[in-house]
């Protein structure tokens, strides 16, 4: 039973890193058209910090109160044969948000100067025009929350039933209509690409309710304010909106620093923030997404020996994924940096260097941001949403003093570096409170797990500083450096799996030794 459950829980994993990877990949083509359309300057800065406030606004929906409140409950329900019951709490709390959303968006586009100074503090004081051109854009982009408000509750049904693909892969088709905004409207001014983001928002939503419409059968167009479900939904959501605001707003402090630097520095700054998110989306997301259910469920059981189990192994995958990745990051960053962006000559090298530096700093942040994730989900499951709002709130008291005094010293850099910092607090004290709290972890087991994960990733780190000396790649033509920097990470991969082999990682070894064992007994037969 154990192995069908880590049968089941493996495929689901890489169905939906599959369709993360998907979705990862278009958002990353449309932050690539960004900068190569709307330069790295006045229009592209303006750009970047109003498409924030619908994105912050969609993070903390995804992610906080539909993600830990509707899928934990829902889930309760299903799984002891309440459906109808469910729905009726789970309908009252749609319509309540979807009421609330409205409100808040009107709110939204009455007062946009006043979020738009609150996210780049500096436009208020020096640059004018910028404050003036980002109120525009943001106006216009605001009533896409409400879409994207709308899609979040899709996509929570859709992993409540499993289906895991498919609100993945919704985020892909907004991608892919932002992406063709960018690369067909910038030419006729960025506000009307503002208008093809908003469109691509209603798109998105049609898409995702196409997708789980058949799991609104029971829904009903009421609002029941003393159901039972209803209020423990709220109990659940609000403290987890929180906890989701907290990390929202640790980027909004970070932009807020940032934009007192030179135009350009938002850009940078953005640009080096996606490229660490996108290995944190395909690995985190796509383990987090399959986990809650499942945890939500065992939890629901009383099954908290499974509920150990599948954590520590989501634990340990994070483990062994993130850290050579962060790793090849740093050591690589310029490179791809130069592959990935460097498309036009509205990005010139000097550009490059700078979102290099930022990009080494976040990928400290890349394994710790991804532990959060899966660390703040099992609590989710239990219903605590208290302590990882309490654990989010002091870092960012850690956020802000660190951003204050690593600025001075490592420039914009140092506004990544104090994020990295903070979330190494924040995942410690996750650590602890769910060890004490919640469950025994086997804290020394992923202690030495960590410490030899290290040591292959330094191998790693090695193989790849040596292969990189042994040619200069500056004048190459963009397919070849992509060609060559990809052999170089693919030799330093190997280089990384041996050391796991030798240092005897289960994770690794197993399924080594497994498929030596097919390959020998094809051989005999």
């Amino acid at each position: 039973m154990k192995k069908e459950s880590n049968l089941s829980l493996s495929k689901s994993v890489i169905i939906v890193m599959l369709s993360i990877l998907v979705s990862r990949a278009t958002g990353f083509i449309k932050e690539m058209l960004v900068p190569n359309t709307l330069g790295v300057g006045v229009i592209g800065d303006a750009y970047n910090v109003s498409i924030m406030i619908p994105e912050i606004l969609y993070n903390l929906l995804i992610g906080g109160a539909i993600a830990s409140a509707l899928i934990p409950v829902l889930t309760y329900y299903l799984e002891n044969k309440k459906d109808k019951e469910g729905w009726k709490a789970i309908s009252s709390f749609m319509n309540v948000a979807f009421v609330i959303m409205i409100f808040l968006c009107i709110l939204g586009m009455i007062f946009t100067e006043q979020f738009v100074r609150l996210i780049a503090v500096a436009y208020g004081n020096e640059r004018l025009d910028q404050l003036g051109l980002a109120v525009t854009l943001t106006r216009i982009m605001f009533p896409s929350v409400i879409f994207l408000m709308l899609s979040g509750i899709c996509n929570g049904v859709l992993n409540t039933y499993k289906r895991f693909a498919l609100s993945t892969l919704g985020p892909a088709i907004y991608n892919v209509f932002c992406a063709l905004s960018l690369l067909l409207l910038s030419p006729y001014g960025v506000e009307t690409v503002a208008y093809g983001v908003l469109i691509s928002s209603f798109i998105y939503f049609v898409c995702q309710l196409v997708f789980s419409f058949k799991h609104f059968h029971l829904y009903t167009p009421i609002i029941n304010l003393k159901n039972e479900g209803f209020r423990k939904l709220i109990k659940l959501s609000v403290p987890s909106l929180l906890a989701s605001s907290i990390i929202q707003i640790n980027v909004v402090i970070g932009i807020q620093f940032v934009s007192f630097f030179t135009t350009g520095s938002v850009t940078a700054f953005r640009m080096a923030d996606r490229m660490w998110q996108l290995p944190y989306g395909i690995v985190a997301q796509g383990i987090g997404i399959t986990i809650l259910p499942l945890l939500a469920a065992m939890a629901a059981q009383k099954n908290m020996k499974k509920f150990k189990d599948v954590l520590v192994k989501a634990l340990l995958s994070i483990i062994i994924i993130s850290i050579p990745i962060a790793v090849i990051i740093i050591l690589r960053g310029y490179t791809l940096l130069d592959v990935a962006f460097r498309i036009t000559d509205k990005i010139n090298a000097r550009d490059i260097a700078l979102t290099a530096q930022i990009l080494s700093f976040f990928a400290i942040a890349l394994t710790f941001q991804s532990l959060i994730t899966i660390l703040n989900r099992a609590f989710y499951a239990v219903n605590n949403t208290k302590t990882p709002l309490l654990t989010g709130f002091i870092s960012i008291i850690f956020n802000v003093i660190l951003g204050f005094y690593l600025k001075g010293i490592f420039g914009i850099g140092g506004i990544a570096l104090a994020y990295s910092i903070a979330s190494i607090i924040n995942a410690g004290l996750l650590f602890y409170y769910l060890n004490r709290d919640i469950i025994n972890l086997d804290l020394n087991k992923i202690v030495i797990f960590t410490a030899k994960t290290i040591m292959a990733s330094i191998i790693c780190g090695i193989t790849l500083y040596f292969l990189n000396k042994l040619f200069v790649i500056d004048n190459l033509s963009k397919l070849f450096k992509l060609l060559y920097v990809s052999m170089q990470i693919a030799v330093a991969t190997t280089a990384y799996l041996i050391s796991m082999y030798l240092l005897k990682i289960d994770m690794i070894t197993n399924p080594i030794r497994k498929y030596c064992s097919l390959i020998f007994c094809q051989k005999i037969k």
